[in-house]
């Protein structure tokens, strides 16, 4: 599975989730804790877990940063600000 992150207008941040057949979108704006994305994509996707789920993303340069807290989800959110980034895939294990 991966997840894009747009960052659309007016500062909002979308994640778009595509998991086999099934896709969907997560507004980090409105939901902005880690906890909540692992529920979402819980709900979504059928055999995601919250305690057998790995998620990792890459921006240019660097690869494979671990999302496993408040604070990396917060450290993407920045690092998409500060690279100027229109979409960072996220991969979902």
């Amino acid at each position: 599975m991966s997840v894009s992150v747009l960052v659309g207008m007016e500062g909002t941040l979308m994640l778009l989730c595509s998991y086999w057949n099934i896709n969907a979108t997560y507004n980090i704006r409105d939901h902005g804790t880690f906890a909540e994305l692992v529920d979402f994509l819980c709900f979504k996707f059928s055999g995601i877990g919250p305690h057998n789920v790995g998620l990792s993303y890459n921006i240019p340069g660097l690869k494979s940063l671990t999302l496993q807290d408040d604070v990396d989800l917060g450290n993407l959110v920045t690092l998409t600000q500060s690279f100027e980034l229109q979409l960072v895939c996220v991969l979902v294990e």
